[in-house]
């Protein structure tokens, strides 16, 4: 058997000299557990979706924050923090946490020491438990906006045209997400396009409501001025003192009280 078990191996290497690096191999040959990242959901990759935690500083505009919420209570609660940029086409994810056991009250108060941190442009919770949802809006007064659940699959796949392209980047402080990124699946013996149920997906969730109400694709590098005493520099002024002298022109030939010309005493 030992024999037939080394021949086998042997003509497989002969056949594929990396045959060994795949997890059908390991999982079959070697005995070890090994998820196949053919079948995983998300497209993240260690190093090429990683930063180092320091955001970058882009010139002018502002970060912008999402929370993502997806809640729980035997399940853990995840919470994820996501910043973008106008300027940047990088989304960053700067924080994922995940526990079991909170009330309405606890995740109230995770929420609100997260707001202390960071000016949420959105806070984005999973609305399947409309009561729990409903208290923290009313009791608790947080600002939070119902998950788009809709063609999820769908989203997934546009999320990891963007793990692909090194657009998705996680923070040190976001390990649990890419340990969840690294096991989660799809069921292969589903008739839809959805994550195996013995998998978890809390941390993942949250991340992706975030990530469905961040802009950074829409981003623009900053338009930067010409340097002084360069070519560019001259004929930018040189198209300045045209249009002044434009202006200047037109007025002595227009009506003040004229509403179609007025915009020529606006400020310049």
């Amino acid at each position: 058997m030992r024999a037939q078990w080394t021949e086998e191996i042997a003509e497989l290497k002969a056949a594929n000299p990396r045959i060994e690096d795949t997890p059908l191999f390991q999982q079959h040959y070697m005995g070890r557990w090994v998820v196949d990242d053919s079948k995983l959901v998300y497209r993240y990759l260690v190093g090429r979706n990683d930063f180092d935690g320091t955001l970058p500083h882009p010139a002018g505009g502002h970060w912008h924050y999402v929370l993502g919420i997806d809640l729980g209570y035997n399940d853990p609660t995840a919470l994820v923090v996501c910043a973008w940029h106008e300027h940047d086409r990088t989304l960053y994810v700067l924080e994922a946490g995940q526990e079991s056991g909170l009330d309405v009250t606890a995740v109230a108060q995770r929420i609100r020491a997260l707001e202390k941190r960071f000016e949420f442009d959105a806070m984005v919770i999973d609305n399947a438990n409309k009561q729990a949802v409903e208290e923290l809006r009313r009791r608790h007064d947080l600002a939070l906006t119902p998950a788009d659940k809709t063609g999820k699959s769908d989203f997934i796949e546009i999320m990891n045209g963007e793990f692909i392209q090194g657009h998705i980047k996680l923070g040190p402080q976001a390990r649990e997400l890419a340990e969840q990124y690294g096991t989660l699946v799809w069921n292969e013996r589903s008739e839809k396009r959805e994550e195996h149920p013995g998998c978890r997906n809390d941390l993942a969730d949250a991340a992706t409501y975030a990530w469905r109400r961040c802009y950074q694709y829409l981003s623009e590098a900053p338009v930067r001025p010409p340097t002084p005493g360069t070519a560019e520099w001259n004929a930018q002024i040189e198209e300045e003192l045209l249009q002044v002298a434009m202006r200047d022109a037109m007025r002595r030939h227009a009506d003040p009280l004229d509403p179609d010309t007025s915009w020529l005493w606006e400020e310049y």
